[in-house]
């Protein structure tokens, strides 16, 4: 049936009960040549609809959510009212050429006229074709109750789905840090700067999480003054560079000088990371783009994904310019005051009459504990799904594959990873994989699902159920 038959179809649907939202529930798995089962739970007497499809979408119709991807296979297995007791049953038969590991995505909908939204859509529910009965089905009614942990969306019932995309801003210098007070070039020098900064994971109040860094922005110690800098570039980076700026309280003199930034730009970046243009470009100076919190963007980036743990490296490449007249500086802190290092920034620039090429700049000239005022826009897009240890009931498990029921929208994505261990404590796990055949041997199984979002998106990524199959 076409998508506008349904339509036309849900249109000719009449009746009047309590709003109640159905409740389907369908096999998990079935075996070529066999039956699918379902039962559709909803207010007696109401008409029904269960569609089908072979793909789980997410999408959206008849403004509702369905996890059904409306491929041309896409269709109506079950239409009629919902039975006096409260459910309607129906079967199905599978053909036994039906595909081994073919994915049937299934989602019903009833009509309720009294209710304020009359369309009442149930779950997305799906069912595997398989061979073999020798299955653990790992079925997300209840996530938290299944003992899932994690920062995946907890209030979400009936599949584990991806938390949301959450943004945060992080300004300010890390404690300790003293305002110098007087305005600072920086890398807004218009006789050509190089300049590194690094920002310490804690500096940027990270709890270890994967985030996007979206917007970087300076706070002004004076006024700004309209400006264009030309062919500005910002590089992004991760960093093993981590400055302590403590104090021996002796000397007065910091601890650990040798900490911070070296004068080599390549060196500080961490090993085996690249860094990431996320800007290159005019950069125009607007007054009128100063925020009511005292913060000013920088050119709008690419958003740069930063690991949480490792610190973040800031490099900028501002060229000679002429026609710049220079008139804004930064606001900074000086992270110590007995010495200049160790090293927040390390930095190399030109002078009236010697200006400097950036771009053909490898090392720098001095470096100190200037601490620029930048304010961060950070979004946390990834999330995670961790199973409680489970098992199959056999002596010699021999893992055979994972049947994976899915909805995942265009620009998200999931990843699912196994690993194996002798007790339901966890003891000789094995590491993470995403062959389920490397678990083999190991009697204890556990998964976790990482979702990846887009950030502003209202459909997110979710998993329905897992069948996993042993020999």
């Amino acid at each position: 049936m076409s998508i506008h038959r349904i339509a036309v179809t849900f249109a000719a649907l009449a009746a009047v009960s309590t709003a109640q939202s159905p409740d389907l529930r369908v096999s998990p798995y079935v075996l070529q040549g066999q039956a699918l089962d379902l039962v559709l739970f909803g207010p007696a007497g109401l008409p029904s609809l269960t569609l089908f499809d072979v793909s789980g979408g997410p999408s959206r119709l008849f403004d509702r959510t369905f996890h059904l991807g409306l491929t041309p296979l896409f269709g109506v297995l079950d239409a009629g009212p919902i039975g006096s007791g409260g459910f309607r049953t129906a079967r199905f038969p599978v053909d036994a050429r039906a595909p081994v590991g073919l994915t049937i995505y299934l989602q019903s909908v009833v009509v309720d006229w009294s209710a304020p939204s009359p369309l009442l859509t149930s779950d997305g529910e799906s069912s595997v074709v398989w061979t073999s009965a020798r299955v653990l089905v790992e079925d997300f009614g209840d996530p938290l109750a299944m003992g899932l942990s994690g920062n995946f969306d907890s209030s979400v019932r009936g599949r584990v789905q991806a938390a949301p995309a959450r943004t945060r801003v992080v300004d300010g210098a890390p404690q300790g840090g003293t305002v110098f007070g007087q305005p600072l070039w920086g890398p807004f020098n218009p006789h050509g700067v190089r300049s590194q900064s690094v920002f310490r994971a804690a500096d940027l109040r990270s709890t270890g999480e994967p985030e996007l860094v979206v917007a970087i922005r300076w706070r002004p110690e004076a006024r700004v003054v309209a400006d264009l800098l030309h062919d500005v570039s910002i590089d992004l980076a991760h960093s093993h560079v981590v400055p302590d700026y403590s104090i021996d309280p002796w000397s007065a003199l910091p601890r650990f000088p040798n900490s911070g930034l070296g004068l080599d730009f390549a060196g500080n970046v961490k090993p085996m990371d690249t860094p990431q243009r996320v800007f290159r470009g005019d950069y125009a100076i607007d007054p009128q783009q100063l925020r009511a919190d005292g913060y000013l963007p920088l050119p709008g980036i690419r958003p740069f994904a930063w690991n949480g743990i490792d610190s973040l490296l800031v490099d900028f490449r501002t060229p000679h310019d002429p026609a710049a007249n220079g008139a804004n500086g930064m606001r900074v802190y000086l992270m110590a005051q007995s010495s200049p290092q160790p090293n927040a920034r390390v930095i190399r620039h030109g002078q009236p009459g010697s200006p400097l090429d950036p771009y053909s700049t490898t090392t720098a000239a001095f470096g100190d504990n200037t601490y620029y005022d930048f304010q961060f826009e950070l979004v946390r897009v990834e999330s995670v799904a961790y199973s409680r240890w489970i098992t199959a009931p056999v002596a010699q498990i021999d893992w055979h594959s994972a049947l994976v029921s899915s909805s995942v929208p265009a620009g998200s994505s999931l990843a699912i990873e196994y690993r194996s261990a002798r007790d339901a404590f966890g003891q000789t796990a094995s590491a993470w994989t995403a062959n389920l055949d490397d678990c083999d041997g190991k009697p204890f199984l556990q998964y976790r699902i990482r979702f990846t979002v887009t950030p502003g998106a209202s459909l997110l990524p979710s998993v329905d159920q897992i069948v996993l199959s042993y020999l």
